[in-house]
This record gives C-alpha cells, structure tokens and sequence, in this order.
C-alpha cells in the first residue's frame, strides 16, 4: 500500500495542530502555510477528517479547527483508514473469499504478515507520539514540514 496524497497531508496537518495549542482553533490557511499544502486542497481533506470525528469546527472571529480528541488518543491508523479504507496489503488478506486461490496461495501468508506489520506500525503511534519534539529527538527524526512527508 503506498499512502494517497490525502492521507500523508492529514497525517501532517493533525500533527501540526498536535503541534500547536489543543484548545484554541487553528486555521486552515496557517497549516497550510507552514506545511506547504494548497488551502483549497487541505479544506477537502479537513471535511472527511470532520465526518470521521477526528476534527471539530469553530467558526467565527479566532475559529479554525481543534482536533476531536486528545492527541494522544488518535492513532495514525484512524487517520490513514479515513481515506485508505481497511488497511490491507492485498484484498483477500480480510476477505479469503475473494480469491478463489486464497487457501492455496503461496504468498498469500507473507502479505497478510506484512500488512499486519503496516497497520501494528500505525496503530502503536498516536499523534502525540509524533508530535512530541522530544520523543522525535529520541527517534533520532525532525518530524515537521517536509520531512515528515517524506518519512510518511
């Protein structure tokens, strides 16, 4: 699986916000400044990250979004699933009935293995995790701006 636009630009604009003061809103066209993400393209994204709870809308003078939950309650997982959908490498990995050859495939194993790997790996990071500047030092990673879309 290799993560859409849209996910990697989620991922990096709640991170921003994780970033940024919990409780104040915090506009769109700042987090599109600061992560280099067009404002009309980031708008799309922040109405499914809305529908799937994982933001809040404030509006008026001083509005923006706030994340929905703690950051540390929001795993990477959720925001990947809310444009992904389920996190599989191949279809029959939660579906052995799609593939007449699920039971017999060779590989079949060695995929399932590797996208429980992939959705273990999105699961255990919350957005604090990735948030916090001294858990990225531990790391050894600068996780801001351009270089968490390459990491991602």
């Amino acid at each position: 699986m290799r993560a859409s636009a849209k996910t990697r630009y989620a991922m990096e604009a709640m991170v921003d916000m994780a970033m940024q003061s919990v409780a104040s809103p915090v506009a769109l066209r700042e987090i599109a400044r600061r992560q280099e993400i067009s404002p009309n393209y980031l708008e799309q994204i922040f109405v499914q990250l809305r529908a799937a709870g994982l933001v809040r809308s404030a509006r008026g003078a001083g509005g923006g979004f706030v994340l929905g939950r703690s950051p540390s309650d929001i795993r990477l997982a959720e925001i990947a699933a809310v444009f992904e959908g389920p996190i599989d490498l191949i279809g029959c990995a939660s579906d052995v009935g799609r593939c007449s050859r699920s039971v017999s495939c060779a590989v079949r194993r060695v995929r399932v293995e590797a996208g429980e790997c992939m959705k273990k790996a999105l699961d255990s990071g919350s957005l604090q995790d990735v948030a916090d500047p001294q858990a990225s030092k531990e790391a050894g990673a600068t996780l801001t701006g351009d270089k968490l879309r390459k990491r991602v």
